[in-house]
């Protein structure tokens, strides 16, 4: 069930964003080029539009596109920036002694998992092109060898489906179109069914299972105040632990999917306002 949902929240939102590109395509092809293009689909909306009074602007769909490409544009210079920067922390604090011993332990590859020297504890996944676990001296100092386990199996499985690329894509669209509020939940969800996904690899992958993933977690989470990291990361403590914590209580249990009416119904009306006028 976490796993269909999860692969439907990502297509869904990334369709939609696609589709918006597209309409912008057409709309820069229709009104800055003059090409005219054979969907009278899109007359026909227009023409409804009208007919119910509803206002269309070009001037005021012009700004929206280009507000669009402005805050997209804005979003990827900010993270370019914020990765460097987080990257160059991780070559300044990587202890590397420390990162081939534990990558021997956990059988990964040395690319794989970086150790950094930090009191904080901290347990990712961070990259979307090649991505690695990180985690801090302060983790290992807290947690117990089996805590640990779970913990690194949890990664692993963020590692083994490149969630943080989904996740930047994912972020980026809901940044982007911010006039499309829909997206805003479908991430908030998307992130809810990764973990729960990576929590019950960590389960069948280790000997104590839900209770030592839920050790841990509950320690991770006692130390609060989440540090900033970019958004293609996968942040062990920082997403959904209220349901993550209830369902390693009561794996039966089943949160709500039921999307928000209003968000819903102003995204679809967006949606075919943005086909009406593609």
């Amino acid at each position: 069930m976490w796993e269909a949902r999860s692969r439907w929240l990502l297509a869904a939102s990334l369709s939609v964003s696609a589709f918006v590109a597209a309409q912008m395509a057409m709309f820069v092809l229709k009104v800055v080029f003059r090409i005219r293009l054979p969907f009278v689909l899109f007359d026909y909306c227009v023409a409804w539009f009208r007919y119910i009074g509803f206002p269309i602007s070009l001037p005021l769909m012009s700004a929206v596109f280009v507000s669009t490409l402005a805050v997209c544009a804005r979003q990827l210079v900010r993270e370019a920036v914020f990765t460097r920067r987080f990257a160059g922390m991780l070559r300044r604090t990587a202890d590397a002694r420390l990162s081939r011993r534990y990558a021997r332990r956990f059988g990964l590859d040395l690319r794989r998992l970086t150790i950094i020297r930090a009191d904080a504890p901290v347990a990712m996944t961070v990259g979307f092109l090649r991505p690695r676990i990180v985690l801090s001296t302060g983790l290992l100092r807290m947690l117990e060898p089996a805590e640990l386990a779970a913990v690194v199996a949890h990664e692993r499985h963020h590692l083994r489906r490149r969630d943080p690329l989904a996740l930047f894509a994912l972020s980026l669209s809901r940044t982007a179109l911010w006039y499309v509020p829909l997206l805003g939940w479908a991430e908030e969800k998307y992130k809810t069914a990764i973990e729960v996904l990576a929590d019950r690899h960590a389960i069948a992958s280790s000997n104590g299972g839900a209770k030592e993933l839920g050790s841990a977690l509950l320690k991770l989470l006692r130390q609060g105040g989440a540090a900033k990291v970019p958004a293609a990361s996968a942040s062990f403590a920082d997403a959904s632990v209220n349901v993550r914590i209830r369902l390693l209580l009561d794996p039966h249990y089943s949160p709500s999917w039921r999307p928000p009416v209003a968000a819903t119904l102003l995204s679809f009306a967006v949606l075919v306002l943005l086909a009406a006028l593609g």
